[in-house]
């Protein structure tokens, strides 16, 4: 999960860009779309082996997934 807004150019009416990897798509819609308080949240969810895949099919969103900020990260439990 990460969150991506153009540095410096944050404002009042500003969206949000989400990214998650997930495999629960719906889950997290409506999570989000409970929570979003007034702000335009973008999501933007890909499945744990297309999110790997990213890397070489499309370098540049990746690069820019990979500058967001992370807000939670699963623990490998193993």
């Amino acid at each position: 999960l990460c969150i991506s807004q153009s540095p410096g150019e944050n404002t009042k009416d500003s969206d949000i860009d989400l990214f998650v990897v997930t495999n629960a798509f719906q889950e997290i819609e409506k999570i989000i779309k409970n929570s979003s308080k007034g702000k335009i949240i973008q999501l933007i969810a890909r499945t744990p082996l297309k999110y790997i895949e990213m890397e070489k099919t499309d370098p540049i969103f990746y690069a820019e997934i990979e500058r967001g900020i992370v807000l939670w990260e699963a623990k490998d439990e193993s």
